[in-house]
């Protein structure tokens, strides 16, 4: 696992240490595609998406359509968010950067 964490930091401080907007993505980009096909890490990624769909279907399950019940469950969704590996860091990067440079990178 120490030889998991070491490169993980390692393609993490790339991104970090960037020069250019370009170098960057690409970094970035590296970073995810490494997690992503990593098993263990992607194993870890796939549980906390999982876990998040199913707390965030729970929140809005039995929704009323009152205002009160909507801002609480706003509020519920936020703290949610917040606190999840998946949705607070994970799914921008991967929507955000990894799969536009992945689609730019491997169509014609």
């Amino acid at each position: 696992m120490k030889d998991i964490l070491d490169v993980l930091n390692i393609r993490y401080q790339a991104v970090l240490e960037s020069s250019s907007d370009s170098l960057f993505y690409r970094n970035v980009h590296t970073y995810v595609d490494w997690i992503k096909k990593n098993p263990k890490l992607n194993a870890v990624v796939e549980d906390s998406a999982t876990e998040y769909r199913n707390k965030h279907g729970a929140i809005w399950d039995g929704r009323t359509g009152g205002e009160e019940d909507g801002k609480e469950r706003s509020r519920q969704t936020y703290k949610l968010e917040k606190f999840s590996l998946y949705a607070s860091n994970f799914v921008d990067l991967e929507m955000l950067i990894y799969f536009p440079l992945e689609i730019y990178m491997t169509s014609d």
